[in-house]
């Protein structure tokens, strides 16, 4: 049961759903100099985009992330790195702001809510 899907028209009223791009990393190529460059294949979603509570700011503390932080809730599943699967690395593009996906702080099977920092470029 997709309980974001269930609550979405109310919590929409409040706080409007915006278009995102999420990167999703597909893997990386590398030169005959050696140079590693990685590929995305690109996502268009709908979230929400909600300040980081305090529980959240807690636990990206422990990783010790430093920036602005956000949280975005989202259909679907999204990764940060796991250096165990090879997978993440994934970033969004809100408004042509670019935000890294460090954590993952809520992950169900029809919708996961990331944790977001500020990069400084696209």
């Amino acid at each position: 049961m997709n309980l974001h899907q269930i609550v979405s028209g109310a919590i929409s009223s409040v706080n409007p759903f915006i278009d995102a791009q999420i990167n999703v990393f597909a893997g990386e190529t590398e030169n005959a100099s050696g140079v590693v460059t990685p590929s995305y294949e690109v996502v268009d979603v709908t979230g929400q985009l909600q300040p980081v509570a305090w529980k959240d700011l807690q636990q990206l503390d422990g990783m010790n992330i430093t920036g602005v932080n956000k949280k975005f809730y989202v259909n679907g599943n999204y990764s940060a790195i796991s250096r165990i699967t090879g997978s993440g690395g994934d970033f969004i593009i809100i408004d042509g702001k670019k935000w890294m996906i460090p954590c993952v702080l809520e992950l169900w099977p029809d919708w996961c809510a990331l944790a977001l920092r500020e990069q400084l470029s696209t």
